[in-house]
């Protein structure tokens, strides 16, 4: 009878101790973001996207990890965002301009001539409000926003000269999304393409130009294809977008959520400080080829900004969310006396 107690306690002991470890691997097993970024690794967001990464895996002590893939690994770029919701990707980093017919508010993180510093982006996307109606709109449609990724300065790229608003005139110009309503909206003709197609068709001469960062002159050889970068700048900084299924955020605690927040405000203030360096060695780099920098005479800039008002205009009738950003930025605007 005492041998059969023994056993029977050894063998409770026993199932006890692998409930305990099977619980303690379960509750320890970490939770694996994919994330699908629309720019390749050695991009500026591209880099970003692997700080976060190792900053969400800091932070969760190895309970959460972000798996960054790169574009056309999982899914076409312009088919992320529909696949985000459907889960068959969990986060998005990079530009949802594709997405502005599904997302307009995105369209309004992109209004030209607005904020002109990478601190003033700061300012309106955490002291007036931006960045929780841009969390407000992607939560319409199953998205938590975690953070934006400044791109670096970004605007005309050309080859032929812009002295006035005249000489945009008939000009092809590859542009998406806000971009596009822009380039229009400066008299020209824009072009939708992928980012990767646009060197060819500047070499070819099926655009006369681009709106793209200044650090592509470099990175992506447009110094080869391009004569003109355009001052001042539509964008300044650009910025991105880094997105995850609202799903799979709601499973996390809200220790792990604090986490995750945490690691995408660090990774925004790391993109503008990359950004800023990548903008000078731009401006160094077009020296060194040759590429010249036109600077608008203070009245045909006030022509620019004219014509692009009417984007604001019909930007603020996309949605509710919509009309408060146009409200928000030309606030700020007219504080800063602009």
């Amino acid at each position: 009878m005492k041998r059969t107690t023994l056993s029977g306690l050894l063998s409770i002991l026993v199932l006890f101790a692998v409930f305990c470890l099977f619980n303690v691997n379960a509750a320890t097993a970490a939770t694996t973001i994919k994330l699908q970024s629309a720019y390749p690794k050695v991009s500026g967001v591209g880099q970003n996207l692997v700080f976060f990464a190792k900053k969400v895996d800091e932070y969760t002590n190895g309970e959460v990890k972000v798996k960054v893939f790169w574009p056309g690994q999982l899914v076409k770029t312009k088919e992320a965002f529909a696949a985000l919701q459907r889960g068959m990707i969990e986060g998005y980093g990079g530009s949802m301009l594709y997405f502005a017919g599904v997302v307009p508010e995105v369209n309004g993180e992109w209004l030209p001539y607005s904020w002109k510093d990478p601190s003033e982006v700061i300012d309106i996307y955490l002291n007036y409000g931006f960045l929780d109606l841009m969390r407000k709109a992607t939560a319409r449609h199953g998205v938590y926003y975690v953070a934006p990724i400044g791109c670096g300065t970004m605007g005309l790229m050309t080859k032929f000269p812009i002295y006035k608003l005249e000489d945009m005139k008939g000009k092809k110009i590859r542009a998406t999304g806000m971009e596009g309503h822009i380039v229009r909206a400066l008299g020209a003709s824009p072009v939708t393409m992928a980012g990767s197609e646009q060197y060819v068709a500047l070499q070819r001469g099926t655009v006369d130009g681009t709106d793209y960062p200044w650090y592509t002159i470099e990175d992506y050889r447009f110094y080869e294809v391009i004569s003109y970068i355009n001052s001042p700048e539509l964008h300044r900084p650009g910025v991105v977008d880094l997105i995850i299924n609202d799903k799979v955020w709601g499973k996390f605690s809200p220790k792990q959520k604090e986490a995750i927040d945490r690691a995408g405000m660090e990774t925004m203030w790391r993109s503008f400080l990359y950004g800023e360096l990548k903008d000078k060695r731009a401006r160094e780099f077009c020296k060194e080829k040759g590429i010249k920098k036109i600077e608008l005479a203070p009245e045909e800039f006030r022509r620019f900004k004219e014509a692009a008002s009417v984007v604001y205009e019909s930007h603020a009738k996309k949605s509710d969310l919509c009309a408060r950003q146009v409200e928000i930025v030309e606030k700020y605007l007219k504080e800063k006396g602009r």
